[in-house]
């Protein structure tokens, strides 16, 4: 299984980018999943997701979190 993160920015739109970790074990495991921080351009809040694709039209959310971004704070 590879899930894939997603990155959905403030303004809806997925920023592009290709994250995939193997995960060689069934069942519930823990980790971290580390997404550069350059992805993080603008203040606002972005989706994190994590889902597992699969042969339907839809892949399944493993996990999903928001992060909320203040560029103003630096």
């Amino acid at each position: 299984m590879y899930p894939v993160a997603r990155v959905i920015g403030p303004r809806r739109r997925e920023i592009p980018g290709n994250w995939r970790v193997s995960i060689g074990e069934a069942g519930p495991i823990q980790g971290n999943f580390a997404i550069d921080t350059e992805l993080f351009k603008a203040s606002g809040v972005y989706d994190l997701v994590l889902q597992k694709q699969n042969d339907g039209p839809e892949p399944d959310v493993l996990a999903e979190t928001q992060l909320t971004v203040d560029m103003e704070g630096k």
